[in-house]
């Protein structure tokens, strides 16, 4: 048996949180993460970095998740990061492409760093 499924909200700003997720994200768990992301965009927060980096596992609608937080965080105005994905859910992300939607970033610390930048300029 797996870690229990926990999500924890960290609100760094009156516009950015980071949701730390532990645990199987799947079919039983995507609700409870799909509700605290939308509850955080409800709330003004639209950049959003989700530490990864306990999640065990991930299935197509733990997939489906990350997908729609990050049109959600766009759509808004801001910006979806992931920080540090456990192996497995790295390389879902990669073989799906999915790895190409949005940043992924090596820790916290990092999307952190990334968020306090000023956008880049095209």
């Amino acid at each position: 048996m797996g870690t229990p499924f926990t999500v924890t909200v960290d609100r760094r700003d009156a516009d950015l949180a980071v949701i730390t997720v532990a645990g199987e994200l799947d079919a039983l768990s995507a609700p409870a993460l799909t509700s605290t992301i939308a509850a955080e965009i409800h709330d003004g927060r639209i950049r959003l970095i989700l530490d990864a980096a306990r999640i065990q596992f991930c299935d197509s609608q733990g997939l489906w998740v990350l997908i729609q937080a990050m049109r959600k965080t766009a759509a808004a105005g801001g910006s979806f990061r992931l920080a540090a994905p456990a192996p497995g859910l790295r390389r879902l992300l990669t073989v799906t492409h999915v790895a190409d939607a949005f940043p992924i970033d090596t820790d916290v610390v990092a999307s952190l760093d990334a968020e306090s930048r000023p956008p880049e300029q095209p």
